[in-house]
């Protein structure tokens, strides 16, 4: 099959380069991009590192763009690797396991692509340090893939630059690498907090400066710019009020309001606030019972618009499970289709095939995570996240499950908000931050 000229160039961009990172949009196809330039390359042998969720695209890729590959999926920490694999697919976190680990780092790898690469962007994660401190030596080229090279902010691009292109974060004056405490100070607006150094922005002096080191080891390209025939994208905020507000919920919004309030008012952006007490136990409680709050009436307004002949396939995204199978079950006449972490690998391509095939699954209610990669949904052009990941890359990913390659029609994203609630801050917040990433990469 023939590349899109976008896939082409993504093709003899890397072919030449021993560290790269390649950043397309979601749907762009990047899996297919590092193939083909892996075999442009000449390599013979080739390690991917990938989530458990596309280990076995990527098996399926492989053997359709490369010439005879052997191709070895490794899905458990017990097996041996074949010595004559043209091709080994291992998922992240068997990099945790001694023995899978000290077997890959024998072999001297042409290639080594990490797919979903922004998992590996915390520096003292032990999977970090075996992918960058074990692995990566052992290849010729190492070729990391993701389409949200740095989900919060931009010192998570310190990792893979300390990684495999330390050379970029030279010290003009020490005449050393940057640390990531002083690549925050050189690149990012920061302040401290009872949490530690928290990231505002990007230094906007500093903007020409980064994204000069990052020339030559970054290639990202957006859909409008290299696929002008894919509709655009719409996005909607929907406020949701319920009849009446659960009593815990309403409980806990008034206690945590006023604290977010006063925390705002002495605050750079609302981001800040948002990441301080996100990880409290009484705001993740409060997350859970405002999707509980909001599945009855996002099912509500998806039966009307389906049964109105208003929508002829839907996705809808969430991220607890019990709000997951509530709107799951209030659709179940329009022929529902879920996908969560328990859901396995054979009974996840059951579900999009019937989706994306038959007329009678019109809708599809995915965990964020779960059904967030690895999967094509565009049988629908219309998306509803009942519930926000917390991470903008994530949100964005999902919805990119419908706008990709294969997608004919304008796609709607409807972000599902509960109003008068904390529930718009986080919404605010997350806008923040998309707003900080894309100054740095020009979007």
């Amino acid at each position: 099959m023939p590349l899109y000229p976008h896939q082409s160039e993504g093709v003899a961009w890397l072919r030449d380069r021993s560290a790269a990172l390649l950043a397309d949009d979601m749907g762009l196809g990047k899996t297919i991009t590092a193939l083909a330039a892996s075999q442009a390359a000449g390599a013979w042998k080739i390690l991917v590192v990938c989530p458990t969720v596309v280990l076995w695209n990527w098996k399926a890729e492989a053997e359709k763009w490369l010439v005879w590959p052997r191709v070895q999926v490794v899905a458990d920490g017990r097996v041996e690797i074949d010595p004559d694999a043209d091709v080994v697919v291992v998922t992240h976190g068997l990099l945790l396991r001694p023995w899978i680990l000290s077997q890959l780092a024998a072999v001297e790898w042409d290639v080594l692509i990490v797919d979903e690469a922004h998992a590996f962007k915390s520096p003292g994660a032990k999977r970090t340090v075996a992918l960058y401190g074990t692995l990566a030596p052992c290849a010729e080229k190492v070729w990391l893939l993701t389409g949200t090279p740095c989900p919060n902010n931009v010192s998570e691009l310190h990792t893979h630059l300390a990684g495999i292109a330390p050379e970029r974060l030279m010290d003009p004056k020490l005449l050393r690498p940057l640390t990531h405490d002083r690549f925050i100070e050189r690149f990012c607006l920061w302040r401290w907090t009872e949490y530690g150094k928290k990231i505002t922005g990007n230094r906007k002096d500093r903007l020409e400066e980064l994204k000069a080191r990052l020339e030559g080891f970054v290639l990202r390209r957006k859909k409008a710019e290299v696929l002008p025939d894919l509709p655009p994208v719409r996005f909607e905020t929907v406020f949701l009020r319920p009849l009446k507000l659960d009593r815990a919920l309403a409980a806990l919004d008034s206690e945590l309001a006023p604290r977010i309030r006063d925390a705002v008012a002495g605050a750079t952006d609302a981001s800040e606030v948002f990441e301080a007490l996100k990880d409290g136990e009484e705001f993740a409680r409060f997350r859970r019972l405002c999707g509980v709050a909001k599945a009855h009436p996002v099912a509500d307004l998806l039966h009307a618009e389906l049964d109105e002949g208003g929508l002829e396939k839907v996705v809808v995204f969430a991220h607890h499970k019990d709000v997951v199978e509530d709107i799951a079950a209030r659709l179940s006449r329009f022929g529902v289709r879920t996908i969560t972490g328990a859901t396995s690998a054979e009974a996840r391509a059951e579900r999009v095939a019937d989706f994306q095939t038959s007329p009678l699954v019109r809708v599809m209610v995915c965990n964020i995570v779960a059904g967030g990669v690895g999967v094509t949904l565009t049988a629908a052009s219309e998306v509803v996240f009942a519930e926000q990941s917390w991470v903008p890359g994530d949100n964005a990913q999902a919805a990119d499950r419908c706008h990709r390659i294969g997608q004919t029609r304008r796609v709607r994203v409807r972000f599902m908000a509960l109003a008068d609630t904390i529930d718009e801050a986080v919404t605010a917040s997350l806008r923040q931050k998309a707003r900080m990433l894309r100054e740095v990469f020009g979007e």
